[in-house]
Protein backbone atom coordinates (compact mmCIF):
# COMPACT_ATOMS: atom_id res chain seq x y z
CA UNK A 1 0.00 0.00 0.00
CA UNK A 2 1.58 3.26 -1.07
CA UNK A 3 2.10 5.94 1.55
CA UNK A 4 -0.83 8.22 0.66
CA UNK A 5 -3.24 5.28 0.53
CA UNK A 6 -1.99 4.11 3.93
CA UNK A 7 -2.52 7.58 5.38
CA UNK A 8 -6.09 7.63 4.10
CA UNK A 9 -6.62 4.16 5.56
CA UNK A 10 -5.39 5.31 8.96
CA UNK A 11 -7.53 8.43 8.84
CA UNK A 12 -10.60 6.28 8.16
CA UNK A 13 -10.00 4.77 11.62
CA UNK A 14 -10.03 8.10 13.46
CA UNK A 15 -12.03 8.44 16.66
CA UNK A 16 -12.73 11.46 18.81
CA UNK A 17 -11.28 11.21 22.29
CA UNK A 18 -10.97 13.38 25.39
CA UNK A 19 -7.67 13.70 27.22
CA UNK A 20 -7.30 15.14 30.70
CA UNK A 21 -4.35 17.01 32.16
CA UNK A 22 -4.05 16.62 35.92
CA UNK A 23 -2.78 18.88 38.68
CA UNK A 24 -2.48 18.25 42.39
CA UNK A 25 -5.29 19.92 44.33
CA UNK A 26 -3.75 22.29 46.87
CA UNK A 27 -6.86 22.03 49.04
CA UNK A 28 -9.74 19.58 48.52
CA UNK A 29 -12.72 21.45 47.10
CA UNK A 30 -15.94 21.26 49.09
CA UNK A 31 -18.04 21.63 45.94
CA UNK A 32 -18.97 18.51 43.97
CA UNK A 33 -16.47 18.15 41.10
CA UNK A 34 -14.54 15.73 38.92
CA UNK A 35 -11.31 14.43 40.41
CA UNK A 36 -8.71 11.72 40.42
CA UNK A 37 -8.26 10.22 43.88
CA UNK A 38 -9.14 11.98 47.10
CA UNK A 39 -12.40 11.27 48.89
CA UNK A 40 -15.34 10.27 46.68
CA UNK A 41 -18.76 11.88 46.97
CA UNK A 42 -21.16 8.95 47.13
CA UNK A 43 -24.89 8.30 47.57
CA UNK A 44 -25.98 7.25 51.08
CA UNK A 45 -26.72 3.63 50.10
CA UNK A 46 -23.41 3.02 48.34
CA UNK A 47 -21.64 -0.24 49.22
CA UNK A 48 -17.87 -0.04 48.78
CA UNK A 49 -16.57 -2.62 46.26
CA UNK A 50 -14.22 -5.36 47.44
CA UNK A 51 -11.91 -7.86 45.82
CA UNK A 52 -13.69 -11.04 46.88
CA UNK A 53 -11.22 -13.74 45.76
CA UNK A 54 -13.97 -15.87 44.26
CA UNK A 55 -11.31 -18.02 42.58
CA UNK A 56 -9.84 -19.01 45.94
CA UNK A 57 -6.25 -17.96 45.33
CA UNK A 58 -4.13 -18.86 48.36
CA UNK A 59 -2.23 -15.56 48.29
CA UNK A 60 -5.33 -13.35 48.15
CA UNK A 61 -7.82 -12.31 50.78
CA UNK A 62 -10.84 -10.00 50.45
CA UNK A 63 -9.87 -6.33 50.46
CA UNK A 64 -11.41 -3.04 49.33
CA UNK A 65 -10.73 -1.68 45.88
CA UNK A 66 -8.99 1.68 45.61
CA UNK A 67 -10.93 4.76 44.55
CA UNK A 68 -9.49 5.94 41.22
CA UNK A 69 -11.74 8.76 39.99
CA UNK A 70 -15.15 10.38 39.95
CA UNK A 71 -16.20 12.13 36.75
CA UNK A 72 -18.98 14.72 36.72
CA UNK A 73 -20.31 13.97 33.26
CA UNK A 74 -21.64 17.42 32.50
CA UNK A 75 -17.99 18.56 32.48
CA UNK A 76 -17.32 16.38 29.43
CA UNK A 77 -20.23 17.62 27.28
CA UNK A 78 -18.19 20.22 25.31
CA UNK A 79 -15.51 17.62 24.49
CA UNK A 80 -17.66 14.56 23.74
CA UNK A 81 -18.01 15.39 20.06
CA UNK A 82 -19.82 12.15 19.18
CA UNK A 83 -22.22 12.42 22.14
CA UNK A 84 -21.36 8.95 23.40
CA UNK A 85 -21.34 9.63 27.15
CA UNK A 86 -24.28 10.45 29.41
CA UNK A 87 -24.76 14.19 29.86
CA UNK A 88 -25.73 13.99 33.53
CA UNK A 89 -24.70 12.10 36.61
CA UNK A 90 -21.35 10.80 37.80
CA UNK A 91 -19.11 7.89 36.87
CA UNK A 92 -17.01 6.33 39.64
CA UNK A 93 -13.96 4.17 38.89
CA UNK A 94 -12.35 1.66 41.25
CA UNK A 95 -9.49 -0.82 40.85
CA UNK A 96 -7.56 -3.36 42.90
CA UNK A 97 -4.22 -1.70 43.63
CA UNK A 98 -3.25 -4.50 46.02
CA UNK A 99 -3.13 -7.42 43.60
CA UNK A 100 -3.39 -5.40 40.37
CA UNK A 101 -5.75 -8.07 39.12
CA UNK A 102 -8.64 -7.58 36.74
CA UNK A 103 -11.82 -7.72 38.76
CA UNK A 104 -13.47 -11.10 38.98
CA UNK A 105 -17.08 -9.99 38.70
CA UNK A 106 -19.08 -7.44 36.80
CA UNK A 107 -20.51 -4.40 38.56
CA UNK A 108 -17.47 -3.82 40.72
CA UNK A 109 -15.10 -1.41 38.99
CA UNK A 110 -17.41 1.25 37.52
CA UNK A 111 -20.56 2.75 39.00
CA UNK A 112 -22.95 5.23 37.40
CA UNK A 113 -25.11 7.53 39.50
CA UNK A 114 -27.76 9.68 37.85
CA UNK A 115 -29.83 10.64 40.86
CA UNK A 116 -30.12 13.74 42.99
CA UNK A 117 -26.61 15.19 43.26
CA UNK A 118 -27.46 17.02 46.49
CA UNK A 119 -27.65 13.61 48.21
CA UNK A 120 -23.99 12.88 47.58
CA UNK A 121 -21.69 13.16 50.58
CA UNK A 122 -17.94 12.62 51.08
CA UNK A 123 -17.39 8.95 51.88
CA UNK A 124 -14.30 8.07 53.96
CA UNK A 125 -11.96 5.54 52.41
CA UNK A 126 -11.97 2.11 54.06
CA UNK A 127 -9.36 1.85 56.80
CA UNK A 128 -7.82 -1.19 55.08
CA UNK A 129 -6.64 1.05 52.25
CA UNK A 130 -3.17 2.27 53.13
CA UNK A 131 -0.10 3.70 51.43
CA UNK A 132 -0.20 3.69 47.63
CA UNK A 133 -3.72 2.29 47.71
CA UNK A 134 -4.84 5.81 48.70
CA UNK A 135 -4.51 8.38 45.93
CA UNK A 136 -4.41 12.09 46.84
CA UNK A 137 -6.78 14.41 45.02
CA UNK A 138 -5.89 15.69 41.55
CA UNK A 139 -7.97 18.07 39.45
CA UNK A 140 -8.49 17.65 35.70
CA UNK A 141 -8.49 19.91 32.65
CA UNK A 142 -9.99 18.46 29.47
CA UNK A 143 -8.95 18.71 25.82
CA UNK A 144 -10.35 17.10 22.64
CA UNK A 145 -8.14 14.75 20.65
CA UNK A 146 -8.44 13.14 17.22
CA UNK A 147 -7.17 9.68 18.05
CA UNK A 148 -5.66 6.79 16.10
CA UNK A 149 -5.14 3.19 17.23
CA UNK A 150 -2.02 2.08 19.03
CA UNK A 151 0.35 -0.12 17.04
CA UNK A 152 -0.70 -3.41 18.66
CA UNK A 153 -4.38 -2.75 17.98
CA UNK A 154 -3.70 -1.54 14.45
CA UNK A 155 -1.60 -4.59 13.66
CA UNK A 156 -4.20 -7.02 15.02
CA UNK A 157 -7.29 -5.57 13.35
CA UNK A 158 -6.39 -3.04 10.64
CA UNK A 159 -2.98 -3.90 9.18
CA UNK A 160 -4.00 -5.01 5.68
CA UNK A 161 -0.45 -5.83 4.61
CA UNK A 162 1.00 -7.17 7.89
CA UNK A 163 3.43 -4.28 7.71
CA UNK A 164 4.12 -3.68 11.38
CA UNK A 165 5.26 -5.58 14.44
CA UNK A 166 3.47 -5.39 17.81
CA UNK A 167 5.67 -2.52 19.02
CA UNK A 168 7.02 -0.77 15.98
CA UNK A 169 8.58 2.70 15.92
CA UNK A 170 7.92 2.82 12.18
CA UNK A 171 4.21 2.82 12.86
CA UNK A 172 4.36 5.98 14.97
CA UNK A 173 6.71 7.57 12.43
CA UNK A 174 4.19 6.86 9.68
CA UNK A 175 1.34 8.07 11.90
CA UNK A 176 3.25 11.33 12.41
CA UNK A 177 3.35 11.76 8.63
CA UNK A 178 -0.44 11.39 8.71
CA UNK A 179 -0.59 14.34 11.10
CA UNK A 180 -0.93 12.60 14.47
CA UNK A 181 1.31 13.70 17.35
CA UNK A 182 3.68 11.02 18.65
CA UNK A 183 2.17 9.35 21.66
CA UNK A 184 5.06 10.57 23.79
CA UNK A 185 3.84 14.13 23.18
CA UNK A 186 0.52 13.56 24.96
CA UNK A 187 1.46 10.52 26.96
CA UNK A 188 3.86 9.16 29.53
CA UNK A 189 0.74 8.18 30.22
CA UNK A 190 -2.33 10.37 29.70
CA UNK A 191 -5.79 10.15 31.16
CA UNK A 192 -8.15 9.54 28.29
CA UNK A 193 -11.84 8.99 27.67
CA UNK A 194 -13.13 7.27 24.52
CA UNK A 195 -11.01 6.98 21.40
CA UNK A 196 -8.38 4.24 21.48
CA UNK A 197 -6.54 3.01 24.53
CA UNK A 198 -2.81 3.81 24.51
CA UNK A 199 -1.86 0.16 24.76
CA UNK A 200 1.54 -0.60 26.27
CA UNK A 201 1.91 -4.28 25.42
CA UNK A 202 -0.85 -6.32 23.77
CA UNK A 203 -4.19 -5.12 22.47
CA UNK A 204 -6.96 -5.64 25.03
CA UNK A 205 -10.04 -5.98 22.81
CA UNK A 206 -9.64 -9.76 22.60
CA UNK A 207 -9.20 -9.84 26.39
CA UNK A 208 -12.48 -7.96 26.80
CA UNK A 209 -14.20 -10.56 24.60
CA UNK A 210 -12.69 -13.38 26.68
CA UNK A 211 -13.57 -11.76 30.01
CA UNK A 212 -17.15 -11.13 28.91
CA UNK A 213 -17.52 -14.75 27.82
CA UNK A 214 -16.10 -16.12 31.07
CA UNK A 215 -18.15 -13.85 33.35
CA UNK A 216 -21.37 -13.89 31.32
CA UNK A 217 -21.49 -17.34 29.70
CA UNK A 218 -25.26 -17.14 29.13
CA UNK A 219 -25.05 -13.92 27.11
CA UNK A 220 -24.36 -13.64 23.41
CA UNK A 221 -20.66 -13.63 22.61
CA UNK A 222 -19.14 -10.28 21.72
CA UNK A 223 -16.66 -9.27 19.03
CA UNK A 224 -13.57 -7.06 19.46
CA UNK A 225 -15.18 -4.25 17.46
CA UNK A 226 -18.02 -4.16 20.02
CA UNK A 227 -15.72 -2.63 22.66
CA UNK A 228 -14.51 0.93 23.24
CA UNK A 229 -12.14 2.62 25.65
CA UNK A 230 -14.25 4.21 28.36
CA UNK A 231 -11.36 5.49 30.49
CA UNK A 232 -7.63 4.97 30.88
CA UNK A 233 -5.37 6.31 33.59
CA UNK A 234 -2.24 8.40 33.13
CA UNK A 235 0.68 9.13 35.39
CA UNK A 236 0.04 11.29 38.46
CA UNK A 237 3.01 13.52 39.20
CA UNK A 238 3.43 16.37 41.65
CA UNK A 239 6.12 17.73 43.94
CA UNK A 240 5.18 15.30 46.69
CA UNK A 241 3.47 12.38 44.93
CA UNK A 242 4.06 9.98 42.05
CA UNK A 243 1.78 7.25 40.73
CA UNK A 244 2.94 5.08 37.83
CA UNK A 245 0.38 2.27 38.25
CA UNK A 246 2.90 -0.36 39.29
CA UNK A 247 5.58 -0.45 36.54
CA UNK A 248 4.99 2.59 34.29
CA UNK A 249 1.58 1.20 33.47
CA UNK A 250 -2.03 2.18 32.93
CA UNK A 251 -5.46 1.02 34.01
CA UNK A 252 -8.00 0.53 31.23
CA UNK A 253 -11.77 0.38 31.49
CA UNK A 254 -13.45 -0.96 28.33
CA UNK A 255 -17.18 -1.05 27.67
CA UNK A 256 -19.36 -2.48 24.91
CA UNK A 257 -20.65 0.23 22.60
CA UNK A 258 -24.22 -0.99 23.02
CA UNK A 259 -23.92 -0.90 26.81
CA UNK A 260 -22.60 2.65 26.69
CA UNK A 261 -25.49 3.70 24.46
CA UNK A 262 -27.92 2.14 26.95
CA UNK A 263 -26.13 3.71 29.96
CA UNK A 264 -25.40 0.24 31.30
CA UNK A 265 -22.10 0.23 33.20
CA UNK A 266 -22.46 -3.24 34.76
CA UNK A 267 -20.31 -4.97 32.13
CA UNK A 268 -17.15 -2.86 32.11
CA UNK A 269 -13.89 -4.80 31.70
CA UNK A 270 -10.99 -3.48 33.74
CA UNK A 271 -7.37 -4.22 32.86
CA UNK A 272 -3.87 -3.31 33.95
CA UNK A 273 -0.82 -3.22 31.69
CA UNK A 274 2.69 -2.38 32.82
CA UNK A 275 5.59 -0.86 30.95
Amino acid sequence: MEKQAWIQHLKSLEKNAIIASTGRAAHPCAQLHSKIGGIPDLPPDFVWPYFENVRGWESSTPHPLSFIAQILLEDLIPYDLDHLLPTSGILYFFFDLVEYEENEQWDRNVFYYDGNLTLLKPHPLPEELTGEERIPEFNMTYHPLIDHPSCSEYREYHDLENKYENWDERYEEDAALAGYPPRSDYDDRVFKFLGYGDIIQNEVLSSAVFMHKSLSPDEEETQPQDWINLFQTGFLLSSDYEQYWLDAGSLYFYIRKQDLAQRNFHHVCAFHECG
